[in-house]
Parts: C-alpha cells; structure tokens; sequence
C-alpha cells in the first residue's frame, strides 16, 4: 500500500538526520496505535536514505517474559565485529553497552532502529537510557518506534522516555488516514470507499487489509480478513502460517526446514500472499496483528501441539544458543512444566546478569508456579531469587512476602544458615519499607540465628546455587555489618563501630573483601559522626577497594557519605567535588538509584548556599523518580525552600516530608525536617511551636551528638527561649549565635557561604545589623523573614526601613502579579475573601493563596496594613 499523508514525518526525520550527520546525535521517537504505519514509515525513510547510511536494525519481541537485549542481538549479527563476540560471552552489561557505543563512534553516520519498544525488557531500556546520555556526540540518529496506545499509567517505557534529553529527542506521532486518503487507495484498488473509513477508523493496516480481500467480500474485522488470506493457501504453507503464529515476531529459517525438505517453496507461497515477510534467514508476519489474528483461530490442542514442536526443534539447534526466554515461553504454552522448572530460573540468572530484574522476577515467579509444594529446596531458593530481583526493582511488598514464604520453608527444613540469612534480607527490605525499628528486629533475629550455628557453619563454601547475591561465605559477617549499618543510619554511632568491628575481624580473617567493603563504610561514617578523623580513612579506604573490585554499588554509597560528610560540615568547595565524582561515575554506570539521592544531597547544597532555585529544581527531580528515603530529603529540601519564598503549600510539603522522615525513623532524616518545621512555626511567631518540633528529637540528639545537628536544633530551642543550658559540643557558628555572639556567629557564617543563616543572625543585632540582615533577604527573595525583620525594626521605631522592591518594578508594585494586583485592589476596598472571590469568579481558597502572597510581598502581616500600604494607595489614584 502506498504511503499516504507521511511527508511531514518524513521530513521531521530527515532534519533530524541532517543533524546527526553534522554530528549531533539525535533520537526520533515514532508512535501511534497498532498498525498506524510505524514500520512502512520507517521503511521508507532508510530506503531513501540507505546509500549514504550505514543502517541497523533491532526488534523487541512480544513475548511472555522478553528475552534480555533481544534487540542487540538482531544488531550484533548485522555488526559481526567486538559486539557480537561479547555477546556470546560471559561479559557484563556494560561492556556490552560501551561495545555498541565504540561501534556508533566509529565508521559511516548511523541509523539505529529499536522497533517496537513497548516491548521491550528492562536491559533493553537501560541500554537505551545509557545510549541517550551519550549520543550527542556520535552521528548517529537513534529511530525508536512504539504504540503509544498500550502505556498505562505503570508501563516500563515511561522509565525512558521521561529521561530522554529534550533538546536531542524529536516526537513524530502518527495519525490515521483521512477519509480522503482512504478513498484514493480505495479507488487505485478499484473499490468503493463506502463504509472503509469508518470500519477501520482509518488505520492503514487495517485498510490494507481490507483491501486485499477478493473484492465483493469485506470482512468484518481484521481478524476475519487476515484469516480470509490465510485461506487461500495450500495445507502445507497454511501449516507453516500456524507454526509460525506461535513464534511472536521472528521465526529462524532453520526451524521451518527441520520440518520439510520444500520449506523453500511453501515459504514462497507464505511470502506471496502478502502475509509474510522473508528477510535474510528470519521469517516474519508483515503485521504482527496478522500473526495475532492467526493464532488466536487455532484449536488450543493445536496451539499446545505446535509450542511444543517449536520447543523441541530450538533444542535440536547447536549452532547458535537459544534464550532462555524464548524456551519458557514456548515451553508454558506446550503446558511442558519439566522445561518450565528447568529452563525459567536460567532466564532468570540471565536476565538479572544483564540487569533485567523485573523479567528476572518474572521468571522466578513462573518457575514458582510450575514447582510442587512438596519440593522444598527448588521453592526455597525460586522465592528467595524472586524477592532479591523484587527487591532490586523497588517491589518491597513482593519481595517481603516471597522471603518471609522463603523463611518458613527453610525453617521447616532446618537451615539455620539460609534462614539466617533471609531475615537479614528482610532486615534490610524493612528499612526500605517499613524503617528502622522493624529492620532492626529482623537484624537482631538474623544474628541470634547465624550464631547458634557451630564455628565453620556459618558460611557457605559454594553459593553459585544461590539466587540472592550474598559473598562466598561469610552470611555471620555480613549479619553484624549490617546491623552497624543500621546503627549508623540511626547515628547509633558506638553501636554501630562495635558492630562494625566484629563484622571487620571475620572478614579480615577470612578474606572476604565484599563484607570489609560494606563494613568499612559503616564504621567509617559512623567514627566521623563521632568526631575522629579516623573515621573519614576507613570510608575512604572502603572506597578504594569497592574501586578496585568494580564493586558499583559500594562505590556509590562510599560517594554517598563522603558527599554527606562535607555537606554536614557545610564545607562545600569539598561536597561539590564529591558530588561532581560521585554523579559522574553514577551516571557512567547508570546507577539511578545513587545518582537520584546523590541529586537529593546537592539539592541540600544548594538550599543552604541560597541558590533557590537551582536546590527546588533538584528536589523536584528526586520526587518524581526517587524511592522513600530519597524523597524525605528532596521533600524537606523544597519545603524549606517553598517556606522561605513564601509559597503557601510550603507547610504541606513539610507534612509530607515529616511523615517520609519517620517512616525511615534515621536521626539523619528527621533533624533537617524538624528544623524546618520549627522555622515555618518562628517565621509565624508561634514560639510554642518551635518547641513543640524540636524537643522530642533534641534529647535523642542530646544523646547521639553531632555537632552541627545537635546544634542546629539547639539554637532553634535558643530563639524559641526554651534552652536552659549553654551548648558546649556544638559547631561554632551555633555555640557563638547561642552565647549572644551575634557578630561572630555573622562573619562564621558568612565564612561558610550560608547567606539565610548569616541574615537570621544579622536579625538579632543592632540596627545596622538588622539593615543589612533585611538586604540580604530581599536579595534571596526571603519574604517571610524579611517582614519579621521589617516588624522588628518599627517595633523599635527605625526610620528608612526598605519596605522591598520599588513599586516600579518591572512596571508593577512590588514585582506583583497582575492577579495579585486585582487582589490588592480589591483589599483596600476592604471585601472579605468570599467576596473577593466572588468579583473575580474564583474559589475563595485560590484568593487565600494569594492574599498570603500579597502580604509576604508587601512585608506586611495583617490585611489592614495592606490596603494602607503605599502600593494599594498608588493603584486607587
């Protein structure tokens, strides 16, 4: 069928081309319902453009649970060079990545094609996100094509294509046929166009295929006229339609001749019909609707039949080895559940390898259901891989219930060892899920199990049957570590070094490099919340050696505290670099879970260096992609931020981040939230308030001292009149605040780079003080502050005091809105809100919101003051 109405997509791809052969990498996007035309689009584009380019095409299948990278192994084959070597090795993921990476760099401008990404696995997705992160600089144009009308609201793709980069990427969405188009084709096709545009809703294949039926026979549905065609041939090439029908996608040459020495011939047939496709030794529906319409015709004994004679002959091959998905997915409809349990928890290691651990979990839970209830080691070890891989794709419900099933069946068996070790799994999904104190019980439950356990067993000599990634060994070590880090996440600092320590002297002892690793860190941070400098080498020693041994995720929680040390030092020359390490490297290795929190932490950065924006634009960010313990520090970022604007949701934002904070229940993720709770209270004079936020934790700070924190919240305390005692073990620009100092506690933090906390000092001095106080607020656009500094100064009858922006500013009082304009009219008219909403045709609620706007604008507390402020005098003249 011609290709009608196409040619501003067609050009859309072309510019986009232009650009990549200039040497911006470029990514287009092409979308639309099943059968839109995606694939004739694209067609066409690489046949008028194949002379200059150099073409690779990948396809994503559709089946049961996708085979991992799939796609790359239909480019690797085109390549045949270093890519399609490592792919038939054991290598990881990401030297596969940076292989296809190298091949785009180098040679003739490229034209990648990833066809039918709606499909594809989660290795898949991830390979493109690491592509797109790096394709700027390469001259390659990234095609991706995809239904855009079966993403729910929970489909993987979204993972990719909210992160694309906005300025690389071009969306070309496809649209039906018009009624004109479809009554041109019908006409060439010499039918009528009565009644096609509205059967098929103008969708191409589903014209196309109506009007390849014989003339005089317009089916129904598409279905009826695939099967119509399919009719029409011979018994053996129908034959070869319905052993092809239950191979989604693509089906190897190979598989067709094992059955028949005319394979060739019957292709032909197959071919000539127009329902299929020959290309190189793959054969293919032209439409996998068409595919789809012909399986679903087949009696379900055939269907069974034919799934198991394509299991059979995929295990006869030995020249090229077969997916283990593929063999699953044949191997469940041919209800073949020996090949089920034999072949699924292999797809599961191979896709987890290649981090695809949502088809990982998958396939552990399908090898589940095809395992008998009285096998009690396969359920065992099928349920604790199924809740590691639930637990690495942030499913902390599934993964609890699948270790908590795993736990009682390994109780029944009487392994203390592994049952030991599923409760520290638990121990640490809980803190993900549920916080600290659960997590802690489990911990303390792994460590009473593993040490009843005879010396020597507790480790395990060979785990490679294991489907949890623990070290070779060593699950009593690991026990106590992770009970220091939970100490440390609790600033339980003495705990956490005692725990770290005996973690340390077993994994010394044995060798046992993961466990030193994550012992390391633990101890290390845990000393440095302490105050020893020592503690500072161990994490750095932890880092080198996770360097090393290209331990990934130990190198990003190494980064992760060295970041949260500078930060809490407020040393931020330090933390800036330590972030700049740490994203890279994040981002290099495509680890989004350290780069999202690492985000959340230069988000903190920012709000305390008074880049506002820039510390909301991060928080935002994190909140839309980070898991619980990300968002509490993202929330409580853009609260504070959001409170000093002056923004009214701010408080809410506040609610949400406390609620986060004690969930985890980490001292760490509380005290920044109370402290920004007790400001939002002091910024409305509601001093019994500051209390009411900062005395429960202040005594567990009391008794867990870090200097910044404890003296963070002590001052707050100290500004409510609610401290009793000076503070001695305290950071120094808090103890000089506190002890009246304000001068020294001024210049301390200005030292630092810490504008708001230098004003809010400034605040309790002498006029000059308090001048120069208000002119820096003004400059942050501190609203809130800046009018309690204003109130404070003609309480004490300061003449001259800034009253904020001109009122020529930007052409209206005081930077307003237009809204807030018609607000302060309004006011000096002296109507309630209600009747303010009412004039304006709005909620009252929305005239709330801007009243409290208008007031923090105008520095001024009370609505009287506002209709007599200068600004609304000016706008009744």
């Amino acid at each position: 069928m011609e290709l009608l109405e196409r040619d501003s997509p067609l050009t859309d791809l072309a510019g986009c081309l232009d650009d990549a052969v200039a040497g911006t990498g470029r990514i287009a996007l092409i979308y639309g319902e099943a059968g839109i035309g995606k694939t004739a689009l694209i067609e066409q584009f690489l046949a008028a453009h194949q002379a200059r380019m150099r073409i690779l095409i990948g396809h994503c299948d559709a089946l049961f649970t996708p085979q991992p990278l799939s796609p790359l192994h239909d480019i690797a084959l085109q390549t045949n060079g270093a890519l399609l070597k490592l792919m038939r090795s054991p290598e990881g993921r990401l030297a596969i990545f940076g292989a296809l990476l190298d091949e785009l760099r180098s040679g003739k401008p490229t034209i990648l094609v990833f066809e039918d990404v709606h499909w594809a696995d989660a290795a898949t997705l991830d390979l493109l996100k690491y592509l797109s992160r790096r394709i700027r600089s390469t001259p390659t144009l990234i095609v991706l094509s995809y239904r855009d009308d079966e993403l729910d609201g929970r489909h993987a793709l979204w993972s990719l294509l909210g992160n694309l980069p906005v300025e690389l990427t071009r969306r070309v969405g496809l649209r039906p046929l018009t009624q004109a188009a479809v009554a041109s084709l019908a006409g060439r096709a010499g039918r009528p166009a009565e009644g096609i545009h509205t059967q098929t809703g103008g969708n191409p294949f589903y014209v196309g295929e109506l009007l390849a039926s014989p003339p005089g026979s317009v089916p129904a549905t598409v279905r009826e006229a695939t099967v119509a065609r399919a009719m029409r041939l011979s018994p053996e090439a129908r034959a070869m339609l319905d052993f092809c029908a239950v191979v989604p996608n693509r089906v190897e040459r190979c598989l067709l001749e094992a059955a028949t020495s005319s394979a060739a011939a019957i292709l032909d047939e197959c071919v000539g019909s127009g329902l299929m496709l020959h290309e190189d030794d793959v054969v293919m529906f032209r439409h996998e609707l068409a595919r789809q319409a012909i399986e679903g015709m087949l009696p379900q004994h055939r269907r069974r039949a034919l799934h198991a004679s394509v299991l059979s002959r995929l295990l006869e091959r030995s020249v090229v080895p077969v997916a283990s998905a593929r063999l699953v997915h044949h191997a469940i409809e041919a209800r073949d559940d020996a090949a089920v349990r034999r072949f699924a928890p292999q797809a599961a290691r191979q896709a987890s390898m290649l981090g695809a651990h949502r088809e990982a979990a998958a396939h552990y839970l399908t090898a589940l259901k095809h395992t008998a209830d009285d096998d009690i080691e396969a359920r065992a070890a099928l349920l604790e891989g199924h809740a590691y891989e639930c637990y690495l794709t942030d499913r902390m419900e599934d993964a609890i219930a699948s270790f908590e099933a795993a736990l009682a069946l390994r109780r029944r068996q009487g392994n203390l060892l592994r049952a030991g070790d599923d409760l520290r799994w638990l121990s640490r999904i809980f803190w993900f899920h549920s916080g600290s104190a659960k997590a802690r019980s489990f911990a303390m439950e792994a460590v009473a199990v593993l040490e009843r356990l005879p010396p020597g067993e507790n480790s395990v000599a060979d785990s490679s049957s294991k489907c949890c990634p623990t070290p070779t060994g060593g699950e009593l070590a690991m026990a106590y570590s992770s009970m220091a880090q939970l100490c440390m996440l609790s600033e339980d600092c003495r705990e956490a070094v005692e725990w770290g320590e005996r973690a340390l002297k077993l994994a010394e002892r044995s060798g046992l490099t993961e466990i030193l690793v994550h012992a390391l860190n633990n101890v290390g941070q845990a000393e440095f919340l302490m105050g020893k400098a020592e503690g500072t080498a161990k994490l750095e020693r932890s880092l080198e050696l996770a360097l090393a041994h290209e331990m990934h995720d130990h190198v990003a929680r190494a980064h992760t505290n060295l970041i949260y040390q500078a930060l809490i030092t407020r040393d931020y020359a330090r933390a800036e670099a330590r972030l700049a390490t740490g994203l890279a490297y994040a981002k290099e290795r495509d680890l989004d879970a350290g780069m999202i929190y690492q985000l959340a932490m230069r988000a903190r950065a920012h709000l305390e260096q008074g880049r506002w924006k820039e510390a909301g634009d991060d928080a935002s960010t994190v909140l839309q992609a980070g898991q619980m313990v990300s968002r509490a520090v993202a929330s409580s970022v853009l609260g504070a931020v959001r409170l000093r604007q002056g923004d009214p949701g701010a408080e809410a934002l506040l609610d949400e981040a406390r609620e986060l904070a004690q969930a985890v229940g980490d001292l760490m993720r509380i005290g920044p939230i109370v402290a920004a709770r007790a400001e939002a209270a002091w910024l409305r004079d509601d001093m019994e308030g500051v209390r009411a936020e900062i005395e429960p934790i202040y005594e567990l700070a009391r008794q867990r001292p870090e200097p910044w924190r404890l003296g963070e919240l002590g001052l707050w305390l100290w500004r409510a009149g609610a401290l009793d005692q000076p503070l001695e073990n305290v950071a120094p620009p808090y103890r000089l605040e506190i002890s009246g100092d304000w001068q020294g506690a001024a210049a301390a933090w200005e030292r630092l780079g810490c504008p708001y906390e230098q004003a809010l000092a400034l605040a309790h001095g002498d006029r000059p003080a308090q001048l120069k106080a208000l002119d820096l607020l003004t400059q942050l656009g501190a609203g809130p502050a800046a009018a309690l500094v204003r109130r404070k100064l003609r309480a004490e009858s300061a003449q001259g005091i800034p009253r904020g922006p001109s009122a020529a500013t930007k052409g209206n009082p005081l930077g307003l809105t237009g809204r807030q304009i018609e607000i302060l009219k309004l006011l000096a008219e002296d109507l309630s809100n209600k009747a303010i909403a009412q004039r304006l045709k709005i909620s009252p609620k929305t005239v709330d919101h801007h009243v409290v706007a208008v007031l923090t604008k105008l520095g001024v507390s009370t609505r009287k003051e506002a209709a007599r402020h200068p600004a609304a005098l000016a706008l009744k003249t």
